[in-house]
């Protein structure tokens, strides 16, 4: 792209169908924007080609389960299809900043990926089926640790935290590498 988007968003979910990518494609060029896009592995190949016949207007981040055991190999597979990060994280095991997650930081700091967190609330689309998921793992206050220890990661906490917003506020003021965006909820 010869000059830099006038609008990003850091923030959209794809969907798996190839119309939603063209009028994605049709509303950015509409604004001279960009997105950065989520989409999950078994997207890779179409997202991958489709962010060839349209660049600078989507970039991708790969959505990994960061409980995972084959999480290192996927990251690895995004990269190398030219991905710029991972996201949206979300509905991990244990606290994001957890010492167990950090070869998955250190892999994404590696190769200079962007981190889009999900933090604060979740909702329950299905509340009759037990989960293992907790907001409480997902504080926002979670990624200042991140932050500190990964001083080379773009890290991006999505939905401001809500409703920790003080909070988000607070670490994004004193964490250069840290942002939040403004989505949901």
């Amino acid at each position: 792209q010869s000059e830099p988007p006038k609008l990003v968003d850091c923030h959209v979910h794809h969907n798996g169908d190839n119309a939603f990518l063209e009028k994605l494609v049709v509303k950015l060029d509409s604004v001279q924007g960009a997105a950065l896009l989520i989409t999950e592995l078994k997207d890779l190949p179409s997202v991958t080609a489709f962010m060839k016949a349209h660049p600078g207007r989507l970039m991708g981040l790969g959505q990994v389960q960061l409980d995972s055991p084959g999480v290192l190999a996927a990251i690895d597979r995004f990269h190398a299809a030219g991905f710029r990060g991972l996201g949206e994280l979300t509905g991990p095991h244990y606290n994001y900043d957890d010492r167990r997650y950090w070869p998955i930081y250190e892999r994404a700091e590696k190769y200079r990926m962007i981190l889009l967190f999900h933090t604060g609330i979740v909702n329950r689309i299905h509340p009759e089926i037990p989960t293992d998921v907790s907001s409480d793992r997902m504080r926002p206050s979670t990624l200042d640790l991140i932050a500190r220890r990964f001083p080379n990661l773009t890290i991006i906490g999505a939905h401001l935290g809500n409703p920790d917003y003080a909070w988000a506020g607070e670490i994004a003021r004193w964490n250069p590498n840290l942002y939040f965006d403004l989505s949901g909820s």
